[in-house]
């Protein structure tokens, strides 16, 4: 039983930190370690016995549901195979990383990925400096390459391709809500978590991406909101602190307002957050071809509107890419054309379930309350973001959606086993106390 703690200890985090630094690209590396993820996860559940609440459970099965429904409406489609990888056989590892997991376990997970964050920010960081010229570009070509380095710096911001970037999208908010919060057991340290905060905010505005700075904004004050609200029926009334604190931010905002509305990539987010919801003709080229997507999506939809027409599927006449032409960025849009009414009601059930289920574990267990917003930010991040990104077609990047629902099952057990010695010594070695 030690060998298979110490195996599930250092195997499922090192798994994920991979995923995060890599988490496209390279596929005869990265579906192995996704195999190993869910190898792992499987013993775990069933050497130590693992419970799985219902909650979890029903949303795990109701995703599964949907995979089965949009596969076998979808035999004969070109893009079949790609839809099974992404509806079948990710959320079955992913699910079982999910209800695999303990509190020591969840602490270990906590700070890889902090310390994966940081990584991955400072790449970039010191990527797009060397490729400004504002520092020697220190980070080797080979390691450039194999990062899928790309820089475009004409423009009015930079924008750049790097495989760790799209990691930023669920890492970033998740870290700038920790640092936010009270420090907790299953957190990383105060240092780390504010350093994977500062380097991923930094990263995230020089990386030239508006999806990951609108979710940056939005989803770590959506968290703090939440937060309030599910602590305000045992604090009626406001405190001093509160409204001392209120009224510092409120002034450092003044002064640092005209600053902010000038950065090219604040604006930039605004401007196209404005374009998605009106149609303005301010929008770029990006969301022009977007708009279209949805113009194509819809009226193949309408085709059949109730049943779909399964994974896979493509458009006649239409591809947003030739090679993938059953892949689209409009990924909800998507959503209605390959499994119509019938899978996005399912889905949405899904959704509601797991709200659900993430209010009475903040209820039944509020010692976990803050690790319940850092996860809950890394999945809201993800699920915002990936409207009109195709974040979550990679297997890689499905940990985000997932990490969440592992606390909510752990959540749901009050009682929890006391980390054996090797758990100790490995907790050690990466810097956090068991």
């Amino acid at each position: 039983m030690r060998s298979s703690s110490l195996l599930t200890r250092f195997s499922i985090p090192l798994s994920l930190a991979y995923l995060m630094l890599r988490p496209v690209g390279h596929n005869e590396v990265l579906l192995p370690v996704v195999g190993v993820l869910g190898a792992v996860s499987v013993w775990n559940v069933l050497t130590r016995h693992r419970a799985v609440s219902l909650e979890v459970g029903l949303v795990i099965g109701l995703t599964l549901a949907v995979g089965l429904y949009g596969s076998t409406i979808g035999i004969g489609n070109p893009g079949l195979a790609n839809g099974m990888l992404v509806w079948l056989a990710g959320p079955l590892v992913f699910g079982a990383w999910a209800v695999s997991g303990d509190e020591p376990l969840l602490k270990v997970i906590l700070t890889t990925s902090a310390l994966a964050t940081t990584i991955a920010s400072l790449g970039i960081i010191l990527y797009v400096g060397g490729s400004l010229g504002a520092i020697p570009q220190v980070i080797p070509l080979s390691i450039i390459q194999e990062s899928g380095g790309g820089f475009d710096g004409t423009g009015e911001t930079t924008t750049i391709r790097f495989y760790g970037l799209s990691t930023l999208v669920a890492a970033a908010p998740m870290w700038v809500t920790a640092a936010v919060l009270p420090t907790h057991r299953l957190l990383p340290s105060r240092a780390l978590a504010l350093l994977g905060a500062v380097t991923a905010t930094t990263a995230a505005l020089l990386a030239g991406r508006d999806a990951i700075v609108l979710v940056l904004i939005l989803i770590p004050l959506a968290m703090w909101l939440l937060a309030r609200y599910l602590r305000r029926a045992k604090q009626r009334r406001i405190s001093s602190r509160l409204v001392l604190t209120g009224l510092a931010t409120f002034i450092v905002a003044l002064f640092a307002l005209p600053t902010i509305l000038a950065n090219p990539s604040l604006r930039r987010t605004w401007e196209s957050v404005i374009a998605y919801f009106t149609g303005t003709a301010t929008a770029s080229a990006d969301e022009s071809l977007r708009d279209e997507q949805v113009t194509q999506l819809i009226r193949a939809w309408s085709e059949s509107p109730i049943f779909g027409h399964g994974w896979g599927a493509t458009i006649d006449g239409y591809a947003r890419s030739q090679e993938r032409p059953w892949n689209f960025e409009m990924q909800y849009h998507l959503l209605l054309f390959q499994v119509g009414l019938v899978g996005a009601v399912v889905l949405l059930l899904a959704v509601f379930v797991a709200a659900s289920a993430f209010v009475r574990a903040a209820r039944r267990r509020p010692d976990l309350l803050p690790i319940l917003l850092v996860s809950g930010a890394a999945a809201s991040a993800m699920l915002v973001a990936n409207a009109t990104n195709p974040y979550l077609q990679a297997p890689g990047h499905m940990w985000a959606v997932y990490l969440v629902l592992m606390t909510i099952n752990i959540a749901s057990y009050p009682v929890t086993e006391k980390p054996i010695e090797g758990e100790r010594a490995l907790t050690r070695y990466i810097g956090v106390t068991a």
